[in-house]
């Protein structure tokens, strides 16, 4: 348990929290030269992997996921309670 504590918050902060404001740094950064082609092209990674994704899209997955993290908290409720009785 304290193995996985110790781990664990870690590289969830690593990974929640780094990668995210990696980009973000990079940006704040080179703020002042965004518009000079030198730039665009060595920062033109942070973008290249984005497409357009209707919003409808997006709404749906994030309910569905909305719903399965419910349904899962629920199931645990539950059979929380059922082993104590």
């Amino acid at each position: 348990m304290v193995v996985s504590a110790g781990l664990g918050t870690p590289l969830a902060l690593l990974g929640c929290v780094g990668i995210p404001l990696l980009p973000c740094l990079l940006l704040l950064h080179q703020r002042g030269h965004l518009d000079s082609p030198d730039v665009k092209r060595r920062l033109a990674f942070l973008f290249c992997s984005y497409r357009s994704v209707p919003a409808n899209l997006c709404l749906g997955l994030l309910c569905a996921a909305s719903y399965q993290l419910l349904f899962s908290i629920a199931k645990d409720c539950l059979s929380a309670k059922l082993l104590k009785v």
